[in-house]
């Protein structure tokens, strides 16, 4: 019988032998038949059978080390993408949304069937309302994106 327990240095069965560890990245692995797995897909094959080819594991509240069947969902890598932290460099606030300074307008990107696309908000025509417009407008191409299956999580860009 296989007895697994959280030590500091990972997952050991009865004996002490490392079963399961957390990488540098925060998620965990564990060993199955000698072979290094994510421990995710282990959860999610157990539970719901293989997962398609092109398909991986999103962690839809992003914490790679919180394993519950109720966190985790088969996405392509272009919705995994799609469910990421808002950039440390982004000044808007918005995930999609950027101060040209050059051109002194706020500009929404998004992609959508394989091409990005944009749209701005001249602040020398809007004024003040020029950011705040970009930013519902983000927002409602999100929205209209998701309508047509293209999987941006709730927490998307937060």
């Amino acid at each position: 019988m296989l007895v697994c327990e959280n030590s500091p240095s990972g997952l050991t069965d009865e004996s002490g032998v490392a079963i399961g560890w957390q990488s540098t990245r925060g998620n965990w692995k564990v060993m199955v038949s000698g072979i290094e797995c994510e421990a995710s897909r282990v959860i999610w094959e157990i539970t719901y059978g293989a997962i398609p080819d092109g398909m991986i594991v999103d962690h839809k509240n992003r914490d790679a080390s919180d394993n519950k069947i109720s966190n985790l969902r088969i996405v392509t890598q272009a919705v995994n993408t799609r469910n990421r932290t808002k950039s440390v460099r982004n000044k808007s606030g918005t995930t999609g949304v950027y101060h040209n300074v050059k051109r002194d307008r706020f500009e929404v990107t998004w992609r959508e069937g394989g091409k990005t696309k944009s749209k701005s908000f001249s602040i020398n025509v809007l004024g003040s309302d020029a950011e705040n417009l970009a930013i519902v407008y983000r927002k409602e191409q999100i929205d209209r994106l998701n309508g047509l299956g293209y999987g941006y999580s709730d927490s998307h860009g937060i």
